[in-house]
């Protein structure tokens, strides 16, 4: 019984884990897209 909960254990933390771990990369793509499309606005209204 023991080692079947330590391997439920496991398998929650290697999947929680690796959820954490996309959801960061998404976030950081998403944050570097609106940032760039920021600057190109921002860029614009000065320019015009």
């Amino acid at each position: 019984m023991g080692a079947s909960m330590g391997m439920g254990f496991m398998a929650v933390f290697a999947v929680s884990g690796s959820v954490v771990l996309v959801a960061s990369q998404v976030h950081k793509r998403l944050l570097s897209d609106f940032m760039k499309k920021i600057e190109s606005e921002i860029c614009g209204y000065v320019l015009f």
